[in-house]
């Protein structure tokens, strides 16, 4: 894993326990990658995993995320995850397991989140 490798290092010039904390501040604040790959891709993986448990993603997971970020942007992918995750528990709310099965269902997503948004406009 890239964050092992940054951590030794970092380790070269501190301690292993303040190699660790200042690789994860550098990840948290974006300085520093250790994700596999395009950074994009990564943030919707890991959005998805923390909005909805999920701790496996396969490479199709990877693939789909890239198709999404491409045609659709990283901001809107991430506000649809967060809102799906807000709204899982709705009545008719498309089931989502993986990113790929975002992908599949990008559109009846697309039009849950817009009607229940509209419905939550309408009930003020």
């Amino acid at each position: 894993m890239q964050r092992d490798y940054i951590i030794e290092l970092v380790k070269q010039y501190v301690t292993e326990q303040q190699a660790g904390a200042i690789v994860d501040r550098l990840i948290e604040e974006g300085v520093v990658n250790a994700h596999f790959g395009n950074q994009e891709i990564s943030e919707v993986i890991e959005t998805f995993k923390q909005k909805f448990g999920t701790t496996r993603t396969s490479r199709y997971d990877r693939f789909a995320a890239k198709r999404m970020v491409d045609k659709h942007g990283t901001e809107t992918v991430i506000q649809a995850i967060t809102a799906l995750s807000m709204l899982q528990s709705r009545q008719y709310a498309p089931t989502v397991n993986n990113v790929s099965e975002l992908e599949r269902k990008w559109v009846g997503v697309v039009k849950f989140i817009k009607g229940e948004q509209s419905t939550a406009i309408a009930e003020l």
